[in-house]
């Protein structure tokens, strides 16, 4: 898949987006959600090096995920998942269950969950550095390690 970042990787499905695209949704949601003021949140999964590993990840994902949720290589080669209309503690759920269906070992199916808006609501806290998960974001965006 040229340009997707998948360069050598198990074949990838048609419905996972090239980095490019999915990078393009990523700046639509996050424009929806200022308007609206409903969160998403995107899972980034780094496959591990094993064979097959890609195939049974992507396999546990859209075992899991909902029809309005979307999958899509992130520019750093690692396999994102939009989540929308999910809060961080939603979407730390999802990975937990990803990675438990995927049977992957401690260390394995590594995944950082980044969450838009960077608060709950009623939050008091700070605004964190924009991640580089979602591009030219022009509000902070939070991060969660789901270990």
């Amino acid at each position: 898949m040229e340009g997707s970042g998948a360069a050598g990787r198990d074949h990838a499905p048609e419905y996972l987006l090239e980095a490019g695209a999915f990078r393009e949704l990523l700046a639509h949601e996050r424009a929806c959600s200022e308007r609206s003021g409903a969160p998403f949140s995107v899972l980034a999964f780094e496959a591990g090096r094993e064979p097959g590993a890609e195939n049974a990840l992507v396999a546990a994902i859209v075992a899991r995920v909902r029809a309005t949720d979307a999958l899509g290589w992130l520019e750093d080669g690692r396999l994102g998942v939009l989540l929308r209309y999910a809060s961080v503690t939603d979407a730390l759920r999802v990975a937990h269950q990803v990675r438990q269906r995927a049977g992957a070992p401690e260390g394995a199916a590594v995944c950082t969950v980044h969450g838009y808006p960077p608060f709950e609501r009623g939050s008091l806290r700070e605004s964190v550095p924009v991640s580089p998960v979602i591009h030219e974001a022009p509000h902070a965006l939070e991060q969660h390690d789901p270990s």
